[in-house]
């Protein structure tokens, strides 16, 4: 590692936003408990030491030595760690750690997991191994070599490590766990006030918060599987915000590709395809990532696995899965009224009638109100004059005037779950949706091919 060589993390975005960490500085990743602090950081050491080659020393003052090297190893094989704990290893598991361990004992990594270590022995075992990057997890187990106050000691910790960084001209990563006073606010992203120790944010050069959306909202499943990595503060360079994707079962994080996290909005994901907003369009693409077809109107919505209601001119018409037009563009909300999607019924001044997938009407729009009673469609309430009957499907009444009692409420789910694909998984990045599969392989999309492709034209004004 030449005077001016450059430590870069692995994490393109990240790179580019810190032009990379230079020797005698000192890197704080912050952040509350659960956030990812350790994992993010030793995806970092193994970048640097398994594929640099750069010799890195890690302090670990939390986690044995033991449990550190499984948790680099599951990082770097990408395997579950709880697999490996509880020896639920498959064939192709035990591969990915072979080759894995053999890269890691030819790696110039060195851990050390002396409990209750102070910075005075931190200083002899770098005099001693000579590493060019330090790595210590965390900050609040270091031991201070006299009993002073909290904040004093604190303080005192700091300049001392900072001292040795300039001194032994090295790189310096430090994790260092947020206080919960955070937790309070409705927005519990770290901000550079959240550090208390002035002397810990000045002598840093670098402060990188880490913030996971899911951990605390676990309700949203596109925030499944994301991380936000905020810079607050860069001497060097610019400040922001990036994002990764992270594994927690393997403790992994990962850089987000290009051409994947690009739609407004995924509809749903089939067996073989996916539909998504992109701008003015809605596309269909396989799972290859090749687009086979496009149509611009206001909105889509799946209502089975082969039939799509598309809104165009603030009418809406029924369209199949190669875009292809059923029944034209001329009603208002279009809803299913039978659970084999042959009927539907539609709104036309405020009237409701009934219309077959073929366009054509069944009922004329005269109804105020129209639900169905039964989930085949055999007979429904109507509501005319201020009265209620129960009629079928010929305008025949059942029962004249009934009172508002459905014999089926109307429950069926008009759009179909957000993906009957269980190997693929909606994430979204920034207002942005893109597809991971189980093993976090982003879907690429190749997004020169949308002026190329098939284009269905729909005819918005056909009778």
């Amino acid at each position: 590692m030449e005077k001016n060589e450059i430590i870069y993390t692995g994490f393109m975005e990240l790179d580019k936003l810190t032009g990379g960490f230079k020797r005698g500085e000192l890197i704080l990743i912050a952040g509350r408990p659960a956030m990812g602090k350790t994992s993010f950081t030793l995806n970092i050491v193994q970048h640097v030491g398994i594929n640099v080659k750069v010799p890195i020393e890690v302090f670990s003052l939390g986690k044995s030595k033991e449990q550190l090297v499984q948790h680099l190893i599951c990082s770097n094989a990408e395997v579950d760690f709880k697999k490996l704990r509880f020896g639920n290893m498959q064939t192709k598991d035990w591969k990915k750690l072979v080759n894995t361990v053999s890269a890691l004992l030819e790696s110039p990594i060195y851990v050390d997991d002396t409990p209750g270590i102070t910075v005075k022995e931190i200083e002899e075992k770098i005099k001693k191994v000579k590493p060019k990057v330090v790595f210590i997890d965390y900050f609040q187990l270091i031991m201070s070599n006299r009993k002073l106050d909290s904040i004093v000691q604190i303080e005192e910790i700091a300049k001392e490590l900072k001292r040795i960084i300039k001194e032994y001209d090295i790189v310096m990563l430090i994790a260092f766990q947020l206080s919960r006073t955070l937790e309070s606010r409705c927005d519990k992203r770290p901000i550079l006030s959240d550090i208390s120790s002035s002397a810990i944010k000045n002598l840093s050069d670098v402060i990188i918060s880490l913030y996971r959306d899911e951990y605390y909202d676990s309700s949203i499943p596109e925030k499944s599987g994301t991380a936000e990595i905020i810079v607050t503060k860069n001497s060097n360079g610019k400040t922001g915000t990036i994002n990764l994707l992270f594994d927690k079962e393997k403790t992994k994080f990962m850089n987000i590709e290009e051409n994947v996290f690009i739609f407004d909005n995924i509809l749903s994901i089939n067996i073989n395809s996916f539909t998504a907003k992109l701008g003015d369009y809605w596309l269909e693409s396989d799972l290859n990532g090749n687009l086979l077809y496009k149509i611009k109107c206001q909105n889509l919505r799946r209502i089975s696995d082969d039939l799509l209601i598309a809104k165009a001119n603030n009418k809406e018409g029924l369209i199949d899965n190669d875009f292809n037009v059923i029944s034209g563009f001329k009603y208002s909300d279009f809803k299913t009224l039978d659970k084999n999607f042959q009927y539907f019924k539609f709104r036309k001044n405020k009237k409701w009638g009934v219309v077959d997938r073929q366009g054509t009407i069944i009922i004329e729009p005269k109804y105020s109100k129209l639900e169905r009673a039964d989930k085949n469609f055999n007979y429904m309430f109507v509501k005319v004059n201020d009265k209620e009957y129960l009629i079928d499907r010929h305008e025949n009444i059942i029962d004249a005037e009934t009172e508002d009692k459905l014999i089926c409420t109307p429950d069926f789910i008009e759009n179909i779950e957000h993906s009957i694909n269980s190997n693929w998984r909606i994430v979204e990045i920034n207002g942005k949706y893109g597809l991971v599969d189980k093993a976090f392989n982003q879907l690429k999309i190749n997004i020169n091919n949308i002026a190329k492709i098939l284009e269905k034209q729909i005819n918005f004004q056909q009778k």
